[in-house]
């Protein structure tokens, strides 16, 4: 691999994990405007799976799935739907920065998850990890210092139960067959299940399902699709395939960093000391379980394996 490549594999692996960032940022106006939650995401999932629909064309990327394929594939997109839910709900009671940073404790929910439902065992580095965590969700919630800015009980709660249920659907995908697939049309197929499951849910919710003719709503509900939707996965699928997982994985950092900034730059939300420690703590837990002491990720060693195979 030449260093030129290198260079554009790590420019798009910062661009999907800031494009991901983005997200709760892009929810602020619509939210500001009366739109639930419910009605958001049905124009998010939609005007996704469109720009990912031409891509898979575009790459000639196959479409045809297996009854199982679907059906596993509809499950996955049950909980990346509740996830999603679960995250913009709780930035009615929490400031951004720190939602978005709580919300990102799922690559800490998945080990539990891998040890207890799959009986994957729990290393120290592990260990380390999930207590640091805590350290910095206790910091980021007010439990230590008190609330600093937004920081409600329940903006917390649904934040990390975001982060569990993404967990979830994290490591179930690493077991589901729908991985089969190429990966954009993996993509496509969960936002675009995910479009009709939040379509046929929204009209029974409290405001029903909403619609918009302000331009700046429609501007961040199509900025909302297309940045953290659309182009932070096919960005995240393409530099994958240039330079690897492990990079990928350690940039993906650059989410809550991302959101962060975009929070105190432009939204004015608060920072203090204690925001600060319990961002670095939780990122510092992150990154003891996506780095390995050699370097490499659990993806990279399977790829590995793979190649020796």
């Amino acid at each position: 691999m030449t260093n030129a490549t290198k260079n554009k594999g790590f420019l798009i692996a910062f661009l999907s994990s800031a494009a991901f960032g983005s997200l709760a940022f892009f929810t602020k106006v619509p939210q500001g405007a009366g739109m639930s939650v419910y009605s958001i995401l049905v124009y998010r999932f939609w005007m996704a799976s469109v720009p990912l629909l031409l891509f898979c064309l575009y790459t000639r990327s196959s479409l045809r799935v297996t009854p199982r394929q679907l059906g596993e594939l509809t499950l996955l997109a049950l909980f990346y739907v509740l996830s999603g839910v679960t995250q913009i709900e709780g930035l009615h009671h929490i400031d951004t920065g720190v939602g978005t940073t709580l919300q990102f404790s799922y690559p800490i929910f998945t080990p539990l998850i891998m040890f207890f439902v799959f009986k994957e065992r729990i290393t120290l580095r592990t260990a380390l990890a999930i207590v640091l965590a805590l350290v910095g969700v206790a910091l980021l919630s007010g439990m230590v210092t008190g609330t600093v800015g937004k920081c409600e009980p329940l903006g917390v709660f649904l934040q990390l139960l975001a982060g569990f249920t993404y967990a979830v659907y994290l490591a179930w995908m690493s077991r589901s067959k729908a991985t089969e697939l190429d990966s954009s049309t993996f993509t496509f197929y969960i936002f675009f299940i995910s479009a009709i499951m939040m379509t046929i849910f929204a009209p029974f919710t409290a405001q029903g399902l909403q619609t918009t003719t302000d331009s700046k709503v429609l501007l961040h509900l199509a900025m909302l699709a297309l940045i953290p939707t659309a182009l932070a996965n096919i960005t995240l699928t393409i530099s994958v395939r240039m330079v690897g997982s492990t990079l990928v994985s350690v940039l993906s950092a650059m989410e809550p960093v991302t959101a962060m900034v975009l929070g105190i730059l432009i939204l004015n939300e608060k920072i203090s000391w204690a925001t600060v420690v319990g961002f670095i703590a939780i990122i510092i837990a992150v990154m003891l379980l996506i780095i390995s002491p050699t370097g490499d990720t659990p993806c990279d060693n399977d790829d590995k394996k793979l190649a020796e195979a």
